[in-house]
This record gives C-alpha cells, sequence and structure tokens, in this order.
C-alpha cells in the first residue's frame, strides 16, 4: 500500500511543539498496551445535590512533573466557569480522586461548534498510567485524512466493558468545518475520550470526542459522532498548562 504522509505539530518535553512530516502508520494492538490507562474520569458535582456529572479526560505527556498532570477534555462536561471546575470537579484515575489546580477554555462550549474543548491541570496522578502525545495535524494533512477514510481508534477506559473501536474518519458534509466525523461506536458519557492515530508507529491524540448528531442523507437520518480536532488555541492551552505545571503548586484561574 502506498505510504500516507502528513504535517504535524507533536508536543513534546515541557510543553514544546515540534512540527515534523511524519508517516501514518499501523495502530498498536487494542489491547494488551495499556493505552486505556491513558483515559481518566471528570466528575463534577451541582452544588447543593447529590448530582454529579461525569466526562472523559485524555492524560497528556508533556514532560516529567513530580507534583501536577495536564489533561484534555470537552468544555460542555465542565462548569462554565474555571473558579467553579477547581471547586467542584475532580479527576478520577485508578480509583482515586485529584483535586484540579487549574484549568484554561472553560465554558468554551458556548463559543460554538470548534470550540468544546478544556485543559486542565490536576495534582500528579499515581500509578500505572498512560500518558498521551498530542500532535496538530496540518489543515490540508488532515483533509487528505478524512477524504481517504483514515483508520484511528476511540480509546475507551479500563473499566468499560469490551475494547477500543477501531474505525475511520469519515467526510460528511453536514459537520462543521471545525469538526471532523468518525465511524467508532460511542455513546452518552464518552464525551472526552481521545481519538487516536498511528504516527510512526506510536499512537498518537489528534481529538476527542465530543458527541453525536444527526444527518439527513436523503434516505434516511444517519447518527454521526464527531471529534474535535487538536488545532492552534487546544496547543497553546496545552503549552501553557504544561508551563504551569513545572512551577511550584499555586493557583491561577483562567
Amino acid at each position: 500500500m502506498r505510504a500516507r504522509w502528513l504535517s504535524i505539530l507533536v508536543v513534546v518535553a515541557l510543553g514544546a511543539p515540534a512540527a515534523r512530516a511524519a508517516e501514518v502508520t499501523t495502530l498498536p494492538p487494542p489491547s494488551g498496551t495499556g493505552i486505556e490507562r491513558g483515559v481518566a474520569l471528570l466528575r463534577c458535582k451541582v452544588p447543593g445535590t447529590p448530582t454529579f456529572f461525569l466526562s472523559r479526560g485524555a492524560v497528556l505527556e508533556v514532560g516529567a512533573h513530580e507534583h501536577a498532570d495536564v489533561l484534555l477534555t470537552t468544555a460542555h462536561g465542565l462548569p462554565a466557569s474555571a473558579a467553579e471546575v477547581v471547586r467542584d470537579c475532580r479527576v478520577v484515575a485508578r480509583g482515586r480522586e485529584y483535586p484540579i489546580d487549574d484549568v484554561w477554555h472553560a465554558g468554551g462550549d458556548a463559543l460554538g461548534a470548534g470550540h468544546d474543548w478544556a485543559v486542565v491541570l490536576s495534582k500528579r496522578i499515581r500509578g500505572d498510567l498512560h500518558r498521551w502525545r498530542v500532535g496538530e495535524v496540518g489543515v490540508e494533512s488532515l483533509a487528505k485524512l478524512v477524504a481517504d477514510r483514515a483508520p484511528v481508534r476511540l480509546v475507551m477506559r479500563y473499566t468499560d466493558m469490551g475494547t477500543h473501536t477501531d474505525c475511520r474518519l469519515e467526510p460528511r458534509a453536514s459537520i462543521p468545518s471545525r469538526l471532523v466525523a468518525h465511524t467508532c461506536l460511542s455513546y452518552p458519557g464518552m464525551s472526552g475520550s481521545p481519538l487516536i492515530l498511528g504516527v510512526a508507529d506510536e499512537p498518537v491524540l489528534i481529538g476527542l470526542h465530543v458527541g453525536s448528531g444527526l444527518e439527513w442523507t436523503g434516505f434516511k437520518i444517519d447518527m454521526v459522532s464527531v471529534a474535535q480536532p487538536i488545532d492552534a488555541p487546544v496547543i497553546a492551552a496545552i503549552v501553557a498548562a504544561a508551563a504551569r505545571a513545572s512551577r511550584p503548586a499555586g493557583r491561577s484561574r483562567r
């Protein structure tokens, strides 16, 4: 098969992005590699009630920090203000809760399509964990991947029933240009799950699942799964969070 190359900006040590050309390769096996341990829960309580909301977040590789972790999640799973996120939300991973110290882009989902993401800084998550390398695929390369229906995977948590779902990107005219459609099996509560691509024989996070919508095909109504691609504003927030993570503990909210 002819090799597929793309332009990608990969976040490396201490959150510094590095641009390079890379080959799209096969993803690792869907089980036995531990990648599901890179998906955490975000649990946010509703003050004064026993109710809480759950979403998912990808734990990111931004360099070794002893006291902090950086996660990427959806904005719609969090309260609209940074102060509420810090007060009411916790990261849940490996059976333990971790406080959130800072957040970038809280309430971004109110800005419309392509803004449903948030970056959070939590206390360091302990135990055996996978931390994702993050890549911003260039606009032209992403369009080519979608047109070619490139193989991707939506990664589930280690506690989920079943396995990760291998699937493909999918061209859909009804999807806003700032989002991408995919064929991965999903269900309510999976918002924030990592969408990964094989890049130079490594799984790289190129987007996060934000939900699904309905599309009229001319013959029937289809359910379409939708992801937020990693783009320049997301990368900038990750870089800022990585810089914040490298400093002594303290809080500065956004």
